[in-house]
């Protein structure tokens, strides 16, 4: 996901905003996919949170977003 998301801001204003969104676990998902704990959903928080302040001040907007 670091390495995503450095890869989309490096292409703003073409990219202008990205999403990070929960995945959709089905029976037919594939057996290495396993939902977050709470512990590291709080910490995907953190981490898009702490992204948003560095791309307001870098690039002037949040452009990641959950």
């Amino acid at each position: 996901m670091v390495r995503t998301v450095g890869d989309l801001a490096s292409l703003y204003p073409t990219a202008q905003s990205i999403a990070i969104v929960p995945l959709g676990l089905t029976k037919s998902s594939l057996p290495s996919l396993r939902p977050l704990s709470p512990s590291e959903e709080a910490q995907v928080i953190r981490l898009v949170s702490a992204w948003q302040c560095e791309f307001r001040r870098d690039l002037g907007v949040g452009f990641v977003h959950l």
